[in-house]
């Protein structure tokens, strides 16, 4: 999610630096119109706090892709598919083995008891 967060951050930043703030704004806003809906949809009792974690990845999505969308527009934006492809596999592989490892000596315990 961190992945996300940073292109959704870098280009609704550089189109307030190149004085576009009124494209960062509509990108914003329509990523928190699409916040409310998926938290109203996927947040109740059947999905729970997962609902809010999906809801809150589609949004950054959804922000980053208008964001890109406006930026492209005034300026050449070029991301480099297969070094920064390698880079995320790289660290989603390291994560799931060390999430993996932690899962498997660290036993589960209760944060909240019911009684």
């Amino acid at each position: 999610m961190q992945i996300v967060n940073v292109f959704m951050f870098l280009q609704t930043m550089a189109l307030n630096a190149i004085n576009r703030p009124r494209e960062s704004f509509y990108a914003t806003g329509a990523a928190a119109v699409v916040n409310i809906v998926l938290d109203l949809a996927l947040i109740p009792p059947i999905i729970g706090i997962e609902g809010a974690a999906i809801a809150t990845l589609v949004t950054m999505l959804v922000n980053a892709t208008i964001a890109y969308h406006y930026l492209s527009r005034q300026i050449s934006v070029h991301i480099e598919r297969g070094p920064t492809f390698h880079i995320l596999v790289a660290a989603g592989g390291v994560m799931a083995v060390v999430i993996l490892l932690f899962r498997l000596l660290v036993p589960p315990f209760p944060i909240f008891s019911l009684s």
